[in-house]
């Protein structure tokens, strides 16, 4: 399984031109044709409004197509919960290689997501989930740290835990995670 990284444009044409160099059955303009058509896509539904909730999961799921037309399996685990300005997605397809994986779907998100993405993150600020901001207030506190008025931004809340107790945060991060989303991968800071 390949976790998803966003690449810069440079490491993101040179993987796109090695990879093509590699396979000779690729159809660059093929390609480019795709993505510039999905970009305009999202293109208006930005210009349409702020991008909400409804419009970044629409986008999720033309990118779940996209991918399952490439043979790819998309698995959204949802809202992340730390900072809930995007959802956790991760790649995967038997058998196929990991640059060719990685190709696909960094086409098909660009093609469906990541402008939408952009916009998305623009108009919000990072606040974790009511939930998990909860139950690391609980946690710590149980163990003598007090956060009361601590911040729901995931970055300023870590900035208040004292230096020496930085390792209890990450021990509550993993039980309050495992317990409030035991199905998903990766809950961290």
């Amino acid at each position: 399984m390949v976790t998803r990284t966003r690449l810069s444009i440079p490491v993101l044409l040179a993987v796109l031109s090695l990879t093509a160099c590699g396979n000779q059955s690729t159809d660059d303009s093929g390609d480019e044709k795709f993505v510039a058509a999905g970009t305009s896509q999202q293109q208006s539904i930005i210009a349409a409004g702020p991008v909400g909730k409804v419009e970044y999961e629409a986008a999720v799921e033309r990118v779940r197509s996209c991918l399952r037309d490439r043979g790819i399996t998309l698995t959204n685990e949802g809202w992340d919960p730390v900072r809930q300005l995007g959802m956790q997605l991760y790649y995967s397809s038997p058998g196929m290689a990991d640059d060719e994986l990685i190709r696909l779907s960094d086409q098909c998100r660009k093609a469906h997501l990541d402008a939408i993405e952009d916009s998305y993150q623009l108009h919000r600020k990072p606040e974790m989930d009511p939930k998990l901001h909860r139950a690391l207030i609980t946690c710590l506190g149980q163990r003598g740290i007090s956060m009361t008025n601590a911040s729901t931004d995931a970055s300023k809340f870590a900035e208040a835990i004292p230096g020496t107790k930085t390792e209890e945060l990450a021990s509550c991060v993993n039980e309050v995670s495992a317990r409030l989303y035991p199905s998903m991968q990766q809950v961290s800071f």
